[in-house]
């Protein structure tokens, strides 16, 4: 009870201070006794992102089985239109596109092997088989990949050994394999059947073998329907003669025939078999114009025999054709094997004499250059090609092209004259330059690859090679004379193989101009294609000039090049042929032109930079 008394109806202190204390207390039970909020699980943060997912989850279900609603449909269709479709009439539509063979081949075998379920027992065609057997040789790892991923329809390696196990392997010529070859030269140009025949013999390891398929013996002396082969283990063959067609306007090496012997080949059967192997390439389809081979004895023995000699001013370096007695043979021995001899000639005699007024060709020259040059270091070297193994020779060294070519080059003719002022020892090295120079331009002149680049008369090449038939001719002149020692001169078997072969070869180049028509031919292609080319580019400067500022260049050039300037029979695939060949020049010409306007536009943004600096604002 409060102890004051006070007027007005007004509360004390006191009273005041009571009547917050109870409102406090009062808030702090209502607060502490109310009634608990319910939560329910479902409206937490946590279970609505869960249906969100959820939701999310559902609809790409949904869209998932109505793609694959789809696609199954899209494939029992093309299932469908796939049994419908005949082989007849893939071939039509294979023919009518002009595919290639063996993608014809590589589709019939994608289309059989969709047909079968189970993938043991499926059949093969022979020209399939034929070219997994090349694949599986060519790369044992790359089939297996492809084999391996089903890229392919491939068979398995087991299969491919198979037949390989059942190829009849036999020495001789085979008559199969010139029919097989005679189809695929029919397929061929008449230009591109010319070609020469190369034949080279090898020395092997005596070795037997079982023939499982006939229970015979293999690694006997075999010479096929030929010659008679070996019966006992004392005819084991230790020498495998091969021959080989090489085209004149193709890129590859076809062999022909494979023998078997017991010591090198005699002359007299390596003849008839020369014949034989004219004969049968004739009669295959190809045109035999000439024969490659090396200096060995019984390639010489060969020569005799057909009546090929290369001794001077009596030289003969062809003889009539065995199926055509309007056409010759000529004969040719093997450039690098000429060149090999040349070298070790001069290495072994160490000197040889050209003239009998000049210095002679010494090997000590080359020896001092190389030391010469081995005391500089490797960037600052005249010769940097220049080895040990080029000056020592072992019997490995001396039958490396490689080593004889570089030595006798024009490099080694640089190095002789540079080194010439400052060792005196080099001092009569002219003679030696010289001679470098001669077997480097010789040799150059034989060995062309490119057609552009091959001998023809009135060319740099054909007069070079004449130069050094003359040059060849005098220099054993002297030596007729007594004037300079046949030791000083090369072997009658190197001089008499170069003087065939250089006569020979401007010989056939004179011969296949005047007899063959495709030389025309290609010539008048050439100029066609040349000028047709020509025609394009000059097309293609003017209308790039024309549209160089457009947006859709490339567009513009394609469309005005296929209405005007260019033809082709093929007007489904002309657009994507053009575009693929004239792409990249548009592309390096709108770069060129962007560059250009770029530089000019920064130029002129220079100026205007250095007109603003004197300029008052």
């Amino acid at each position: 009870m409060c102890p004051l008394i006070l007027n007005q109806n007004n509360d004390c202190k006191y009273c005041n201070k009571a009547i917050r204390t109870i409102m406090r207390k009062r808030l702090r039970l209502q607060k502490n006794n109310s009634t608990p909020k319910r939560i329910h699980i479902l409206s937490s943060p946590k279970v609505q992102q869960l249906r969100k997912n959820h939701k999310l989850t559902l609809q790409r279900k949904y869209r998932a089985v109505i793609l694959n609603k789809k696609l199954k449909n899209k494939l029992f269709n093309m299932q469908g239109e796939m049994s419908k479709l005949t082989t007849m009439n893939l071939e039509e539509r294979l023919t009518t596109n002009k595919i290639p063979t063996y993608q014809r081949v590589a589709l019939h075998e994608i289309l059989s092997a969709s047909q079968v379920l189970n993938l043991k027992g499926r059949g093969y065609s022979e020209d399939w088989i034929l070219l997994c057997l090349l694949f599986h040789m060519r790369s044992p790892c790359g089939y297996n990949f492809v084999r391996n991923n089903d890229i392919m329809p491939l068979p398995c390696v087991r299969t491919i050994r198979r037949y390989l196990s059942s190829i009849d392997t036999q020495c001789g010529f085979d008559p199969k394999f010139l029919q097989m070859f005679s189809l695929y030269m029919a397929q061929k140009e008449e230009f591109q059947r010319h070609g020469l025949l190369v034949f080279d013999e090898i020395s092997t390891r005596e070795s037997i073998a079982v023939n499982s398929a006939n229970l015979t013996y293999t690694g006997l002396v075999d010479f096929g329907e030929e010659c008679e082969k070996g019966k006992t283990f004392s005819d084991k063959a230790n020498h495998g003669l091969v021959f080989m067609f090489i085209p004149l306007e193709d890129n590859y090496a076809q062999p022909v025939g494979v023998f078997a012997s017991k010591g090198p080949t005699k002359g007299v059967v390596l003849t008839e078999l020369v014949i034989k192997a004219i004969t049968v390439l004739e009669k295959a389809g190809a045109f035999i114009h000439g024969i490659v081979c090396d200096g060995a004895a019984p390639n010489r023995k060969f020569w005799s025999e057909m009546g090929i000699g290369g001794k001077i001013n009596k030289v003969k370096n062809w003889f009539e054709h065995p199926t055509d007695e309007k056409r010759k043979i000529f004969v040719f021995s093997d450039t690098p094997h000429l060149f090999k001899n040349i070298r070790n000639r001069l290495y072994n005699n160490k000197e040889l004499k050209i003239h009998e007024n000049e210095p002679p060709v010494k090997w000590d020259h080359f020896v001092n250059v190389y030391n010469l040059d081995k005391l500089n270091p490797g960037n600052l070297k005249v010769c940097p090609k220049l080895s040990a193994s080029h000056i020592v020779l072992n019997s490995s060294a001396k039958m490396r092209v490689r080593l004889a070519v570089q030595i006798l080059s024009n490099s080694m003719a640089k190095s002789l004259e540079f080194y010439r002022s400052y060792s005196p020892q080099l001092s009569d090295s002219t003679a030696t330059e010289n001679f470098c120079l001669k077997m480097n331009a010789a040799f150059d002149a034989l060995n062309r690859k490119l057609k552009n680049e091959g001998v023809s008369p009135n060319s740099d090449d054909y007069k070079i090679l004449q130069n050094t038939l003359e040059w060849l001719n005098e220099w054993e002149q002297r030596v007729i004379d007594n004037k300079i020692k046949p030791k000083h001169f090369l072997t009658n078997n190197t001089s008499e193989g170069l003087r065939v072969t250089l006569t020979s070869t401007l010989e056939i180049c004179t011969y296949l101009k005047k007899n063959m028509v495709y030389n025309t031919f290609l010539l008048e292609k050439l100029i066609k294609m040349m000028w047709n080319v020509f025609l394009v580019q000059f097309a293609k400067q003017e209308l790039f000039s024309k549209y160089c500022e457009m947006a859709d260049v490339l567009e513009l050039i394609l469309t005005e090049l296929l209405e005007d300037t260019l033809y082709f029979p093929c007007f489904q695939h002309s657009e994507e042929i053009i575009a693929f060949t004239i792409k990249y020049y548009i592309n390096m010409r709108m770069r060129q032109f962007s560059q250009s306007y770029n530089s000019e536009a920064q130029k002129e943004n220079m100026n205007k930079k250095k007109i603003a600096k004197f300029t008052l604002t």
